[in-house]
């Protein structure tokens, strides 16, 4: 019998993996804001911000698309893989701009643009399809996901 306040182990369990499950998109969209100024320092430091911004813009482009835009992309897709692909694409995204801070590869304000943007494309995929499998756990897992 558990009463109110009270967790099992198996509860603490489930907890962890909603945990797990949601880390890393939100730790994707916290590097990709924290790596704006970093990114421009490093690599893009003669730039003018009106040339640099709309690079760093495409990461609502991409939100914004892939928010409906998932549905038709991933049509034949099930929501498990669909999530494991958002991670995937997170973690090119993150990639990319990490060897552009470290100078593994020429600045070129392209990869900036196609880094944001497939971040913004991985962030609104995870967020759409994560719920859906948290859910199939059961309700007080999708709530600790949220």
């Amino acid at each position: 019998h558990t009463y109110v306040g009270e967790t099992t182990q198996a509860s603490k369990l489930e907890l962890f993996r909603a945990f797990c499950m949601v880390f890393p998109g939100f730790s994707m969209y916290g590097s990709l804001f924290a790596l704006q100024r970093k990114l421009k320092e490093s690599a893009f430091e003669s730039m003018s911000l009106s040339e640099y911004q709309p690079a760093i813009s495409m990461l609502y482009v991409g939100n914004l698309t892939f928010r409906m835009g998932h549905n038709i992309v991933f049509a034949s897709v099930r929501p498990q893989l669909r999530v494991l692909i958002a991670v995937g694409l997170g973690a090119l995204c993150m990639l990319l701009l990490a060897l552009l801070v470290e100078g593994h590869i020429a600045p070129h304000l392209g990869v900036v643009y196609f880094a944001y943007l497939i971040g913004g494309a991985a962030l609104a995929t995870f967020e759409a399809n994560v719920l859906h499998v948290l859910g199939t756990h059961g309700g007080r897992v999708q709530k600790a996901g949220l």
